[in-house]
Order: structure tokens, then C-alpha cells, then sequence
């Protein structure tokens, strides 16, 4: 179903591009020829950047994937993966917005009794409403161009100290480096993981926690992954420990964890393990992103997405409370979960922490204060970014190290290092 969803996508937007190419052809003053071999170019251009591995992924085949862009290529790739993206998002208003261009001239023509200064007034009135109309995709284009290189690249290190009852002296001070959201893929590369490696070890944490989504659609990145996780998991005294999140399950949950667990990092499914520092113990549990239906199953899912996310919850449930009897109530709990808004039943169970990751902090936001409407993950999750503390159980919602989409406005990528007191 992924693949054929990514297909329409695709076709979609090359519709939306042969749209532009029949609006804007006239705009450059070459012979028809020339115009025509320009634009016949930049077209197969952008298809072989960027629709060819979408299609081959599509279509099941690895043999049209490119692999992690790096260097010299990254410009051009991001930028046409920017223009995809803004493509995408504006196809409907831009059709709407030639709709109300079509019936704007036609009521322009009907109004020929006007005197000819009222018909040079509409025109000009006219042209300005198409060339604003015209001008949205490159609009778009700039601002995803401007969040993949401004905002997407400063990666921030936010620090913070949360108290645990019970702690055993031996642990007190315990850190914690959280990574979440990584959507190693065709953006996020070597290159950048490399970066974010480097800012990693110098935090010096005893334990690294990875929350879910670490590929982003494919296992053709496993090996990206594992040589970010090879490169970390031994500078961590008490180890590295990962969960899957929903984008790791789109081509092979399974698969990933197996590959991920070669890399070093030690995946918990569903599972419980126990971190012991001196005579200190802790419990982390890690829970599997539940997957609610599989191929020839599409009748089962419900509609609404209020429905699918009451479904994914109640399955995410019954995995926690499949583990309790194996938790000792006396030790200290740790939780990763990868979507927030479990933490509306994870609370009123006996855990000291949840970490969790899932809405990479919205990625847009616009107002200081995470509650604002301005911020559009507000108006969606309860739990969206930052710490959270309600019935005695601490939340943290990392804003993710990566991106399925390049854009980030004030939401920077995040590391995060919790330290526990």
C-alpha cells in the first residue's frame, strides 16, 4: 500500500511540474526549439534526481536507490527535493487559484460596456492576481530551500536535569544522551551523521537511547545506520538501546532491528532490560510502534485518523501491561515509546520517565510558547515538544536529529542530554 500511495505522489506531482512547464514556457523569449530542449533538460533533471529512486522504491526494486547524497550534489539534490516538497503541499491551492483565475477573465470579458480605462484597471488587476498565482511554487521553493540549509542544519544540544524518587546513590548523576527521528535515508546521510556524531561524543553520557523512526522508508540505509551506531555505541559505558518508531516499519520492521542490533545497538521490542551502575539498577522498557494492519487488510483500518490513533494506543497498551508483572515496583522505570501521546495512559502507570519522539517538535513553529496555536503541532498533539511532568511522571518529547521533510523554522534538530538526580 506504501508503494502505490508513494506512486500517485509521484505522478502528482509530475503532473503539477508538466502544469508549470505549459504556464511558463512562453516567459523565456527563445526559439521554440531552444525553449523547448531547455525545459525537456531541467525536467529530466529533476526526475532523475529525484522521482527515479522514489519510483524504484515504489516499484520494488533497489537497483534505481541512490545512495546517501554527500558532497558536491547535496545542493542540487536538496534543492530539487525542495521544490518537490513545496510542489506537493501547494498543488491544490495552486489549482484553486487558477480556477479563480479562469473565472476572474471571464467575468473581465463580459464587461465590455466598461470604458476602456475601467477594462486597463482589471487587466492590470488581472495580470498581478496571475503573476502571484504563478509565483507560489517558487515561493515555496525558497522557503524549503531556506529551511534545508538555514534551518535544518543547526543541530542543538538541550540539556536537563530530572529527579527521580528512589534513585540509588550509585546512579544519581546518571546521563543520558536521547537521539530520536534520525530518518537516516537520501537527506539524512554520512556527512551529516558524522556531524551529529561528533557532537554526541563530547558529551561524555554513560547511556544512548535511540526512540524510534532511525531509518526513514528503507532498509537500503541500514548501513548508513550501522556505521553511525558502530561509531557510538562503545563510547557508552552502560551501552546503546534503540526502539522501532512507524517509519521503520514501512519497509521491514524486522529487518531493521536485526540490522540496527548488528550496529550495536541493542533493540528492545517489547522488552525489558535492567542498567546497573555500582550497586544501582534501573529498568528501561522499550515498546514496538504497533502495526495495526498489513497487505489485504486496508478494510480494517478505520477512517478517521482519531480512530487510528485510538486503535494504535490501545494496541501500544497492551503491550505495556503485557509487561508489568515482569517490572519490580521497587526500582526505578524508565519508558521509550515512540509516539507522545501514549503519555495520557503511560502516566498513570508507575514509570518515573517516558521518552518519546514521533512529531520531530513540529518542525514549523511560530510562537514561543509550545501551547500557541500558532504552532501547528499544538493543534494536533497534546504532547508535542520539550519535558512534560504530570502525576509524578516525567515526559520528554525529543524534536528529532533528522526529517522526512526539509524544512525546519525555529525548530532546530535536537540532541538531547538528560541527567538523572
Amino acid at each position: 500500500m506504501f508503494r502505490l500511495i508513494l506512486t500517485v505522489i509521484c505522478l502528482y506531482i509530475a503532473s503539477f511540474e508538466i502544469l508549470l512547464f505549459l504556464r511558463f514556457k512562453k516567459l523565456l523569449h527563445l526559439q521554440k526549439k531552444s525553449r523547448a530542449r531547455l525545459w525537456l533538460a531541467v525536467y529530466i533533471a529533476v526526475v532523475v534526481v529525484t522521482k527515479v529512486p522514489m519510483l524504484g522504491y515504489a516499484l520494488g526494486g533497489r537497483a534505481f536507490h541512490m545512495p546517501a547524497v554527500d558532497g558536491w550534489f547535496w545542493p542540487l539534490y536538496a534543492s530539487m527535493m525542495s521544490w518537490q516538497y513545496s510542489l506537493f503541499v501547494l498543488f491544490p491551492l495552486y489549482l484553486v487559484s487558477l480556477l479563480f483565475v479562469i473565472i476572474l477573465r471571464a467575468v473581465l470579458k463580459k464587461s465590455r460596456e466598461n470604458i476602456e480605462a475601467g477594462n486597463n484597471r482589471r487587466r492590470i488587476l488581472l495580470r498581478g492576481v496571475e503573476i502571484a498565482v504563478n509565483s507560489l511554487p517558487i515561493v515555496a521553493s525558497i522557503s524549503v530551500v531556506s529551511g534545508i540549509f538555514l534551518g535544518s542544519k543547526e543541530v542543538v544540544v538541550k540539556r536537563l536535569s530530572l529527579k527521580i524518587p528512589g534513585l540509588h546513590p550509585d546512579l544519581q548523576g546518571l546521563r543520558i544522551v536521547q537521539v530520536s527521528d534520525i530518518h537516516i535515508g537520501h537527506i539524512i546521510h554520512d556527512r551529516y551523521l558524522g556531524f551529529c556524531s561528533g557532537l554526541v561524543k563530547e558529551l561524555n553520557a554513560d547511556l544512548l537511547v535511540a526512540t524510534g523512526d532511525i531509518i526513514d522508508n528503507n532498509n537500503y540505509y541500514l548501513d548508513v545506520a550501522g556505521r553511525f551506531f558502530n561509531g557510538l555505541h562503545t563510547g557508552f559505558s552502560l551501552g546503546a538501546i534503540g526502539i522501532l518508531g512507524n517509519h521503520d516499519h514501512i519497509d521491514n520492521g524486522p529487518e531493521a532491528a536485526r540490522g540496527l542490533s548488528r550496529a550495536g545497538l541493542q533493540m528492545l521490542i517489547n522488552q525489558k532490560t535492567v542498567i546497573s551502575r555500582g550497586k544501582g539498577r534501573l529498568q528501561l522498557v522499550g515498546l514496538d510502534y504497533p502495526k495495526l494492519w498489513g497487505p489485504g487488510q486496508r478494510s480494517k483500518r478505520p477512517s478517521s485518523s482519531d480512530e487510528r490513533n485510538k486503535m494504535r494506543m490501545l494496541v501500544s497498551k497492551s503491550y505495556f501491561e503485557a509487561l508489568e508483572k515482569e517490572l519490580n515496583p521497587e526500582l526505578p522505570l524508565v519508558v521509550l515509546n515512540h509516539h507522545p501521546s501514549d503519555f495520557s495512559y503511560l502516566k498513570k502507570k508507575n514509570i518515573d520517565l517516558v521518552l518519546s519522539g514521533h512529531t520531530h517538535g513540529g518542525q514549523v513553529r511560530f510562537s514561543g510558547d509550545r501551547n500557541s496555536s500558532l504552532n501547528i503541532a499544538a493543534n494536533v498533539y497534546e504532547y508535542y515538544t520539550g519535558h512534560y511532568y504530570e502525576n509524578k511522571t516525567h515526559l520528554y518529547v525529543n524534536d528529532g536529529l533528522g526529517h522526512w521533510m526539509p524544512l525546519r523554522i525555529n525548530c532546530p534538530p535536537e540532541i538531547t542530554l538528560l541527567e538523572l538526580v
